[in-house]
């Protein structure tokens, strides 16, 4: 378990204060940068949502991870099994009528710590979703948070998607 500190989000603007969070981590490389993989709970997740812009989400790519049966991503229930042994029990942030399990992460860049994304994992009907946000200081007036948004330059769609293979590819080669 490693502790991160990072910046309160929600007042980021008007507060600079560290806040501490003790929470399972993993580094994720890309062929660009390197990543702090960091598992929120519920209540941490929630006031970083706040502070959040959605991002398109690519399902071409996500048929593509499904249509591979090689992968774990094409099971539902290994997946699930997974993410619980390796970063605990589920969020309780999802539709329960819809769906059955939610994994909320916080992902920094390393090199640039004031650069940052949301990620949750969860599932709707019969699929696994990669929900993405990007966070941004809450007096930014200059972006319209009611909208879905294309990925960012900081954080591009190639970037994203070798993200995710690698997030997939750990969770399939991590010893349960």
């Amino acid at each position: 378990m490693n502790t991160i500190k990072y910046y309160s989000f929600s007042n980021y603007s008007e507060n600079k204060e560290y806040k501490s969070i003790e929470n399972i981590s993993i580094d994720v490389k890309t062929k660009k940068n390197i990543y702090k993989l960091i598992r929120l709970n519920d209540q941490q997740y929630y006031q970083l949502h706040k502070s959040s812009i959605a991002i398109f989400e690519d399902y071409g790519h996500m048929m593509s991870l499904y249509a591979d049966k090689d992968i774990l991503y094409s099971s539902f229930s290994k997946m699930f099994t997974a993410l619980k042994l390796l970063f605990g029990e589920s969020g309780k942030y999802y539709d329960d009528w819809k769906g059955s399990f939610s994994f909320p992460f916080l992902i920094l860049n390393k090199d640039k710590e004031e650069i940052a994304y949301l990620m949750n994992i969860y599932n709707i009907r019969s699929s696994i979703e990669f929900g993405m946000r990007k966070l941004i200081k809450s007096a930014d007036d200059t972006l319209e948070r009611d909208i879905i948004h294309k990925p960012f330059e900081d954080f591009p769609r190639e970037e994203i998607n070798y993200f995710i293979n690698f997030f997939v590819g750990y969770l399939y080669s991590s010893p349960q």
